[in-house]
């Protein structure tokens, strides 16, 4: 066999080392222009408003010092909360006369409470980097804590001791007004629900009461704390949560960090990387996004069409990260943005409406409600009192129209014997 001669041997490595540098350098330079793109992308996003990362998302918060951050406390709530066994029973109406064993029990986290609520604000600051991981564990104690202090303040209402009454639904509000200061949806949901629990406390308390006006004057600055919802509330981490995520699913140790184990992978994983260029859909996916946040600008009877197509173009370019997919999906439910407005609004005409029945003198059996319009049913809300009770009929949710099942209030609340009643009637 012929020896290769030394000038062509020469020649061919060198022509390989050409092509390999040339390669190379395509794509390096193809990797510095997808990137240059995405960031391009990044730059729209934040010139609209929405934040891409972490510094970007901590400038959205409540300007608080340090000294006047009441959320380290929410954290100590959190921590000595975790540890009580009674914990998981404050989530039901506790017995009267087990009231004073549940207010020693929790008194530690009591005092965090009502110091927390001397603070002038609160900076809910997260790793907001870390995208759909970031958790709100501190937020699980104010929900049954609000129960008990609600509780207390009725026990003082009934004893005479109004003032007492009135600091303790005081304090409750003061820690609404910290969730509703945050940027975030889920701490404007939770104050909501803290919202209806003293509102339906004091409720029934005024009702009960020869002088209704501190009652009536807690109850209205109460409502007036949460008069809408900021839609754009629903989506401000949505696009670092996407961009994250497909990120973190991308790597086995990125997997790892969310709790997902290699046999939850995907299946189709290895075909859809194949099938889908994944940069492109790095970037069509951010523009969706950015396309998302803009509807929120169109008038209200445009804006859930146009968040349904941009809907439509961001699951279009998931499919080339299916594990990344498959967790987004799992993660949203069947709130939008408008329908958490209209329940934010429906829930308002209801307990203004409240408060203009108790007022004095006498709770009227009739009130003209036809330019009160439900965001739902575009209907009146219903009104009546038969002397005994006061009762509200109207749509809270999507799910009330189509079930034609309304909300119903009753101030007070019915007996089950009166609930028995109302079943078979």
């Amino acid at each position: 066999m012929r020896a290769v001669p030394k000038r062509l041997l020469m020649f061919t490595i060198g022509g390989l080392a050409i092509a390999s540098s040339l390669w190379f350098g395509i794509t390096t330079l193809q990797h510095k222009k997808i990137l240059s793109r995405i960031q391009e992308q990044d730059l729209l996003a934040h010139k609209e408003g929405i934040p891409t990362n972490r510094r970007e998302m901590d400038e959205l918060l409540p300007k608080v010092a340090t000294v006047d951050d009441a959320y380290p406390l929410y954290w100590e709530i959190q921590k000595t909360y975790s540890k009580s066994s009674k914990g998981k029973d404050m989530y039901k109406s506790i017995p009267a006369e087990k009231l004073p064993e549940y207010l020693n029990a929790f008194s530690k986290e009591l005092e965090l409470f009502q110091n927390a609520s001397q603070k002038k604000g609160a900076r809910w600051s997260k790793d907001w980097n870390q995208g759909a991981a970031v958790l709100f564990p501190e937020l699980a104690p104010l929900k049954g804590l609000t129960k008990l202090i609600c509780q207390r303040a009725s026990m003082h209402s009934k004893n005479g001791r109004h003032s007492a009454a009135i600091t303790d639904y005081q304090m409750v509000r003061k820690v609404i007004t910290h969730l509703l200061d945050q940027p975030v949806a889920l701490t404007a949901l939770v104050a909501q629900s803290l919202l209806s629990i003293e509102f339906t406390s004091i409720s029934n308390d005024c009702l009960k009461v020869k002088d209704k006006q501190p009652y009536l004057q807690e109850l209205t600055e109460l409502v007036n704390v949460s008069p809408h919802f900021d839609s754009k509330k629903f989506l401000i981490t949505e696009y670092i949560d996407v961009t994250t995520l497909i990120e973190t699913c991308e790597t086995k140790e990125g997997r790892e960090s969310l709790g997902i184990s290699e046999s939850d992978v995907a299946p189709a994983n290895k075909l859809f990387t194949l099938l889908f260029n994944q940069n492109e859909a790095r970037i069509s996916i951010r523009k969706a996004l950015i396309e998302k946040w803009q509807a929120l600008k169109r008038p209200e009877n445009e804006q859930s069409a146009a968040i349904e197509i941009a809907n439509q173009k961001l699951f279009t370019g998931l499919l080339a990260f299916p594990t990344a997919s498959k967790i987004y999906s799992s993660l949203i439910g069947s709130e939008t943005p408008l329908s958490t407005a209209k329940r934010f609004e429906a829930r308002d005409q209801a307990y203004r409406l409240i408060i203009q029945a108790l007022t004095p003198p006498t709770i009227p059996k009739a009130i003209d409600t036809s330019k009160l319009i439900n965001p739902f049913s575009e209907k009146p809300i219903k009104y009546s009192f038969d002397g005994k009770h006061i009762k509200i009929e109207y749509c809270a949710d999507e799910s009330d129209v189509t079930d034609s099942n309304p909300t119903v209030i009753y101030l007070p609340k019915l007996t089950e014997r009166e609930k028995q009643t109302q079943q078979k009637t």
